[in-house]
């Protein structure tokens, strides 16, 4: 092999932004052979080059290069057609998506199927920036994670809000750390920019958000908290118990609700006392909607049955005689699920 014909030469005329450099280049593969590293970048010309007949030669090259396997996947799940739609638009993700999870375990060439949309997240248009957020949501695929890590610091505050929500919704452990330097950068956000900074934190159930939304559970925002607890029950947590315990009694009703719900996610027995002292109290001091009360004893009433402390039986079996019939079969599931079942 000369040196004129390396592989590192022939990636330089591959990846030429001049036609006439890359024919040259499919050219040089078309004789020599591609190497393995390579076929990315065919496969990038046979879909996505405006030029047909540079397409055209890197679909012959690619077949001949590729296992019968993977020539099958491309036939089956891609459409020439696919070319012409928005990137951003509604029917694009739904194009791309076959042959996205059809290279599952194909990552290199999953990336490059991507790669017109995580390139548009560099556009200067900010709505173009968004609308390729939501589609990269709707493909939902992992390997869009890094150039949406990227985009959390996108200069449009709603952009980086739709983001972090996407984040949550692919769930990939690598956006943990930097979704908790966004929620520690709180002034950078607007409106429920830091809810969906936590719910996403949520989402992926990390334990290393834990500390950051315990600390978030002291924030004075109305909003943030209560999204904080509901956060701290989905990842499950036991350095969470002490905290909700403390929301048990909070002066907002809907805090003490999920606090309790999140407790029974959690599953901890040290909660034990304080639901029960919740489920036993038909007043609840400071509740002012009737509403309200029943769902914390409700929400009491499940948690206990979820964390399966025999310390429960008599105060739920107790609540049967209680006016509400919503908490009453509550306090039934709870009770069957601690093994004393209600006729």
């Amino acid at each position: 092999m000369t040196e004129d014909a390396s592989p590192e030469n022939l990636r330089k005329f591959l990846e030429s932004d001049d036609p006439a450099m890359v024919q040259m280049g499919l050219s040089m593969a078309k004789g020599m052979g591609v190497p393995e590293e390579l076929l990315p970048t065919i496969l990038e010309h046979y879909i996505w080059n405006d030029s047909k007949a540079i397409r055209a030669a890197a679909k012959s090259i690619f077949n001949t290069s590729t296992s019968v396997e993977t020539q099958a996947k491309i036939k089956e799940n891609w459409k020439v057609r696919y070319r012409t739609l928005s990137i951003t638009g509604d029917k694009f993700p739904e194009a791309v998506s076959p042959l996205i999870e059809a290279f599952k375990s194909q990552d290199e060439f999953a990336q490059i199927v991507l790669k017109p949309l995580t390139k548009t997240l560099e556009d200067e248009d900010a709505y173009i920036r968004e609308n390729t957020i939501y589609a990269l949501g709707k493909i939902g695929d992992k390997r869009a994670v890094q150039p949406l890590i990227k985009a959390l610091g996108d200069k449009n505050p709603w952009n980086r809000q739709i983001v972090a929500e996407v984040l949550g919704k692919i769930g990939d452990k690598r956006a943990v750390q930097p979704l908790i330097k966004a929620l520690g950068d709180k002034d950078s956000w607007f409106g429920n920019g830091v809810s969906r900074v936590i719910f996403a934190l949520g989402q992926i159930g990390d334990r290393r958000a834990v500390e950051p939304l315990i600390k978030a559970l002291e924030d004075k925002d109305e909003d943030i908290r209560q999204d904080a607890i509901n956060a701290l029950g989905n990842i499950g947590d036991k350095r969470a118990v002490e905290p909700l315990i403390r929301a048990l009694e909070d002066e907002e009703e809907y805090f003490r609700q999920d606090a309790a719900k999140a407790l029974g996610k959690i599953g901890d027995k040290i909660a034990v006392e304080s639901l029960i002292k919740i489920l036993e109290d038909k007043n609840l001091k400071r509740v002012i909607y009737v509403g309200y009360r029943e769902h914390i004893r409700q929400n009491a009433a499940e948690a206990l049955g979820k964390i399966g402390d025999k310390r429960a039986v008599e105060p739920l079996t107790n609540t049967l005689r209680d006016e509400d019939s919503e908490l009453v079969g509550t306090v039934r599931e709870a009770l069957k699920k601690l093994g004393h079942e209600v006729k």
